[in-house]
């Protein structure tokens, strides 16, 4: 009886496994980053708008105009439309347009805080003249319907988050337009 052959691959083997394994990996990257990219944008779409449903909740059960607001020290209301360095809910009962006391949701407990919104390079805009959303005690959002842009950097993917007077919360795609304006911070 004869021993068996020792079996096995052979280097030449090896090697075409390797560089089937190396193009189907550069093949595949391309659509993995663009998944993840398109995951980031809808986390920090989700997290805002159970923020905005959140203060829609809040004005109606306490009867108090309630709002969200871009902010960068998780305190005070801030006007740029800008909402990457964090925004707040809260109770504004004053109608000052700022908290009255301490926010009842601040972003940076949240998974989009401003530092974690730049480190993935989020952009995050709201409509020209609407700095900030107020619910009013009967559910509604006064003034004109407002648009949410967010979007990342340099990406192909973009949310839109619309609130209407009604205080309805939408969310959708961003078509090429929006896309642009998003990514260009207009």
């Amino acid at each position: 009886m004869r021993p068996h052959a020792a079996s096995g691959a052979t280097l030449v083997e090896l090697s075409m496994t390797m560089l089937v394994l190396a193009v189907l990996g550069a093949l595949a990257a391309p659509a993995f980053a663009n998944l993840l990219e398109r995951g980031r944008v809808q986390a920090a779409d989700q997290g805002f708008v159970t923020a905005l449903h959140l203060a829609r909740e809040t004005a109606a059960r306490r009867a108090a105009r309630t709002l969200v607001c871009p902010s960068g020290d998780g305190m005070h209301c801030a006007d740029d439309g800008r909402w990457e360095a964090g925004w707040i809910v809260a109770i504004d009962r004053d109608r000052d347009g700022q908290p009255d006391t301490a926010p009842l949701l601040r972003s940076d407990r949240d998974a989009i805080h401003g530092s974690a919104v730049r480190a993935l390079r989020l952009r995050m805009q709201s409509t020209s003249g609407r700095p900030r959303v107020i619910f009013q005690p009967d559910g509604s959002s006064g003034g004109s319907n407002v648009t949410f842009l967010i979007c990342r950097t340099g990406g192909h993917n973009g949310r839109g988050i619309v609130v209407s007077n009604s205080g309805r919360i939408r969310q959708t795609g961003l078509d090429a337009t929006q896309l642009q304006l998003c990514l260009a911070g207009a």
